[in-house]
Formats: structure tokens, sequence, C-alpha cells
């Protein structure tokens, strides 16, 4: 007969689940967005998307800070499949990189709701 003191051990066995994946566990570093997004935003999108007169009414030189984006996830997700998608830049203005693009479609992808 079983002891108790394996049944635990033998309920992990049976019903294993899978790790959560966090950047400590996945070995990805969160992408900080003053240091490594700002910079990109900066030369690839605010020839277009700043100021009063932005394309499409976008203006991204107002996200300061990650607090900043918090407030409108719908919009940099839609940035993030934009860039992604090779819809933006527009083919007439300079390209990211693969690296460039990768990082912020990768932040984009990334963000989740303040909690």
């Amino acid at each position: 007969m079983l002891k108790l003191s394996v049944l635990p051990f033998l309920f992990v066995a049976l019903n294993p689940q899978p790790p959560v994946q966090t950047p400590q566990t996945s070995g990805a570093k969160p992408i900080e967005f003053k240091r490594t997004v700002v910079p990109l935003v900066k030369k690839y999108c605010v020839g277009c998307h700043a100021g009063p007169k932005a394309a499409d009414g976008i203006d991204l030189t107002k996200f300061k800070t990650q607090a900043d984006v918090d407030k409108n996830l719908r919009l940099w997700r839609k940035v993030g499949r934009e860039v992604g998608e090779g819809h933006m830049p527009p083919s007439s203005a300079a390209q990211p990189n693969a690296k460039d693009r990768k990082t912020i479609v990768d932040y984009c992808n990334g963000l989740k709701k303040p909690q």
C-alpha cells in the first residue's frame, strides 16, 4: 500500500504542468521602452507620426514613458502589427533592419495590461 507521503509526488508526476514563461524562465530580458523603443520610434516613425499634423492622427512623440504606453495598449499593439506586417514604415521611408523591426514587434507583442 502507498504511504500518504508519496501521494503528492504521484499527483505531480501524473499531472505535469507546463512551465510558466516569464522573462526569468524564458531567458528573455524585457525590452525597455525609453532605452530601446524610443530611439527606434524616433528613427523610423516620427517623420510621419509627430505633432498636430501626425499621419492618421497618431502622434508617437507623446509617449514618453512605459506608463504612457500602458494607457494606450491598443494603439501600440497596432503599431506592432503594422511594423511586423511591413506596412509601416511606408516603402518611401527609411526601413528598419530585421533586428530593429523584430525589437519593435517583440516589444509591442509583449505588452500586458498593468496590474
